[in-house]
Parts: structure tokens; C-alpha cells; sequence
């Protein structure tokens, strides 16, 4: 279930690592159960709101890369809420792997507004293949500022979200990377018997789950997400959907662009190879708040999202954690989670066909990465990158 994080009326203390308080409006889970007529009326009151911006007398020297694929509304909706920030960044890349000139005309069209606000919008096609890991590096290479700052295209900003991630900087000078709370929430008392039970046995099977101020890679390659979040945290991974790093980062790692179109978990894999070479300099915060739209345009087949969920996971348990015997166990136990895990929502589901073609695929790309095993373990993906197509 996608997490989208919205604004409540309530208000409480969290900490910091320092332990010094401060008020944080409480986060609820509600977004995701909005009509859609509702929901257009979030975004709106997001990006229009009527609160004044106390904005910056100069740009900050934030380069913001955007990979976009087919979604011209959203990445308009995205840019609005830039144009809103009370901290401007110096520049914007998008980067488009779209297969029509949508994203580009937009470009174009508010290239101006932009450039009245003295922040340069630049549009770059992808040349070297639809992976959003490619586009990331590509964007990267196109970069001048002295902080990258990625988002998804289907992001909705609050107007101090790039200001409350440069705090993090200011407050804690080791960090070298910062997300914002778009995935956590403190909705976890308010969540029903069964998904706390659901989630129980996520944890079980080492799968990922919720957990207190808790963002960690855990030993079978899945992840704590934490909810609910109290404040600002170290952590071992972070979010592709928002993630600022310093410039310098760059030049000691890349996104691995073996993986392909959606390119799953090619943000922790980036993120988790930072934080072991220099340990502690992850950050997420509560203060930078956003919404995740979890655009349903331009999304992958089931059945191809299966088999690269469970490909890309197992390459990489195998590139980052699988030299220990005891972590391999773990990751076995894991895909045997996921197994009874598909067996339960299929009982206490609503929609049995796509519950049972779900589980059936989660089975079926079982075998298909036990025949490719070797393979993977060496870092070679060219046989599952040729052949998107026959698994759509």
C-alpha cells in the first residue's frame, strides 16, 4: 500500500538525535483514501494555499533533477509547487525518457516563469535507455550545484520542503545525504487489528515493514520503514522519491545503471553504498513534508513488475549483503515470507483473480531467478534487460 503523507490539525514534541524539542505537526495517513474529487482538492489547497512564503532574497545552490516518463500533468503540478519554495533552487534538470514532446512543450511554457524567479529549467532527453537509474546519472552529469536534489515526477512539494532539508545541513554538518517524510506517517494507532498483524508478520519474515524511527536495510535486503517518524533520524538508506546529497558524493559513486525502466531499488542500492563508506551521513527528516501521488500513468505490466521486483531484490542481496551465510539463510526465509504472505491477502482480500495472479507470479519469478541465479550473483542483467516484452 503506497504511503502518502498529509497535514492534521494536531501538533506534539518530537526530538532530535541532539534531544532538543521541537513541534511537529502530527502526520496521518489519510491521502490514499480520499475520492478522487477530494484528492484533486488536497493537491489544489497544497499548491495554492494562501499562506505567504517568506521567500529566500537569493537562490539556493540546489540543483533539482527530475526523471520523468509520460507524465506531463504531474510533472506540472510538481513544478508548481517548486515555483512555491520559500528556497529556490539555482537550477532544474529534467530528464525524459517520455516517447512524445508533452514533457518538452511544458518546458518550454514555463521556461520563462522560471527564468523570472532566476532558476534555470533545462530539459534533457535520455538517450542512453529508458532506466530511471540512467536518467538519474545523466542528470547528475548535467548538475552544477553543490547540492542534487532527486524527485519523482508525481511529487507535490509544501513550500518549505527545500528549506527544511538544507536545515538538516546546518544542524548536523556530517551529513552528506537527507529525504524528507513523504513515506512515514504516525498513523500506526490508527490502523486497524489486521494490518498491525499483517505487519507483525512482515517482520516475521524479515520483510519490509513499519517500525519507530526506524530506516534500515535489514539482513535479508528489505527494509524498516519508519512510522512513526518523531523526528529527525540517521538511517541506513533513503527514498529515491526525494533525496538531497551533497555534490561531492558523486564522484565516488553512480547509480547502477543495470537496472532497467522502473529500476527498482536503485535508491537504496546508491543510498545503502553511501552510508557504508561513510557511516552516519543519512538523514530523514519530518520537517520537509510532501505528497507522493503514486501516478498510475506510464507504470510497468504486473506480471514484469514481479519478476524485476523479485530479480532486482535478489541482485541486490547479492552486490551488497549476501557474503555472510547467515544473511543468506535470511533471505531465503524472506521469499518464503513473501509466499505466505501473497497465500493471505489472497484469503482475506477482496479481488481473488488478482490476488491469485499476483501469487502466482511471485512463484513463477521464483524459478525464473533460480534459472539465472549465476548470473545475477556475478552482476550480469543483460539476460532480463533484453527481454521486457515476453514477461509483459
Amino acid at each position: 500500500m503506497p504511503i502518502v503523507a498529509c497535514e492534521s490539525s494536531g501538533k506534539g514534541n518530537v526530538r532530535f538525535l541532539d534531544g532538543k524539542p521541537r513541534l511537529v505537526p502530527e502526520r496521518i495517513n489519510v491521502y490514499q483514501f480520499l475520492s478522487n474529487e477530494k484528492k484533486l482538492g488536497a493537491l489544489a489547497t497544497l499548491i495554492n494555499t494562501s499562506r505567504k512564503v517568506a521567500r529566500s532574497s537569493s537562490n539556493a545552490d540546489v540543483s533539482i533533477i527530475i526523471s520523468t516518463l509520460n507524465r506531463r500533468k504531474e510533472l506540472e503540478q510538481l513544478l508548481t509547487s517548486v515555483l512555491r519554495q520559500s528556497v529556490l533552487p539555482k537550477e532544474i534538470i529534467i530528464v525524459d525518457d517520455s516517447d512524445n514532446s508533452k514533457t518538452q512543450d511544458l518546458a518550454n511554457r514555463m521556461n520563462g516563469i522560471f527564468s523570472s524567479k532566476r532558476v534555470a529549467l533545462r530539459y534533457v532527453p535520455n538517450t542512453i535507455c529508458k532506466s530511471l537509474a540512467a536518467a538519474r546519472n545523466v542528470g547528475v552529469n548535467q548538475a552544477g550545484g553543490a547540492m542534487i536534489l532527486f524527485l519523482d515526477d508525481d511529487m507535490i512539494l509544501e513550500s518549505d520542503f527545500v528549506e527544511e532539508l538544507l536545515k538538516v545541513y546546518k544542524i548536523y554538518p556530517n551529513a552528506i545525504g537527507v529525504s524528507g517524510n513523504v513515506w512515514c506517517s504516525t498513523s500506526m494507532q490508527k490502523e486497524n487489528t489486521l494490518t498491525k498483524l499483517m505487519n507483525s508478520i512482515l517482520r516475521i519474515f524479515c520483510l519490509s515493514h513499519y517500525e519507530r524511527d526506524k530506516f534500515t536495510v535489514l539482513p535479508s535486503g528489505q527494509g524498516a520503514v519508519p512510522m512513526p517518524l518523531t523526528g529527525i533520524i540517521r538511517c541506513q538508506r533513503l527514498s529515491g522519491a526525494n533525496m538531497m546529497y551533497k555534490r561531492f558524493i558523486f564522484d565516488h559513486f553512480k547509480f547502477d545503471e543495470k537496472l532497467i525502466g522502473w529500476s527498482w531499488l536503485e535508491d537504496v542500492d546508491f543510498s545503502f553504498r553511501v552510508n557504508e563508506k561513510f557511516p552516519n551521513s543519512l538523514y530523514l527528516t519530518p520537517f520537509a513534508k510532501a505528497i507522493h501521488q503514486w501516478s498510475c500513468a506510464s507504470r510497468l505490466p504486473s506480471k514484469f513488475e514481479k519478476y524485476m521486483i523479485n530479480l532486482y531484490e535478489s541482485y541486490f542481496f547479492c552486490k551488497n549483503i549476501g557474503k555472510r551465510p547467515l544473511n543468506v539463510i535470511i533471505f531465503i526465509w524472506s521469499r518464503i515470507g513473501k509466499i505466505v504472505v501473497g497465500v493471505l491477502e489472497f484469503v482475506v482480500g477482496k479481488d481473488r483473480s488478482l490476488k491469485t495472479s499476483n501469487l502466482l507470479y511471485t512463484l513463477s519469478s521464483y524459478l525464473y531467478t533460480l534459472r539465472f541465479l549465476k548470473s545475477i550473483q556475478k552482476g550480469e542483467l543483460a539476460f532480463f534487460n533484453k527481454v521486457p516484452n515476453a514477461l509483459a
